[in-house]
């Protein structure tokens, strides 16, 4: 999932999407659900702050956000959704 920081770094325009194992999304028009095990993390070059040294500082400076099963991503807004209760 760090891989993708240098890619979205050079194309700050495209969102890295990056789905662990036991792990998918589904989607629906301009958003997404997550389910299974583990974990999403969501690449956006337009939300990152300034000054990380390196992809171990992504995390901290805003370059990812991780989502978990349940949680939704609004794909043309860039922003996490509430969670659907089931």
């Amino acid at each position: 999932m760090f891989d993708l920081i240098p890619f979205i770094e050079k194309h700050p325009n495209l969102l890295g999407i990056g789905i662990n194992e036991a792990t998918a999304i589904v989607v629906h028009g301009n958003e997404f659900e997550v389910i299974g095990a583990s974990y999403v993390a969501i690449t956006d070059a337009r939300k990152w702050e300034p000054g990380a040294a390196s992809p171990n500082d992504a995390a901290h400076k805003g370059k990812i956000y991780f989502l978990g099963h349940g949680q939704r991503y609004d794909l043309a807004k860039r922003v996490i959704l509430p969670a659907v209760r089931r």
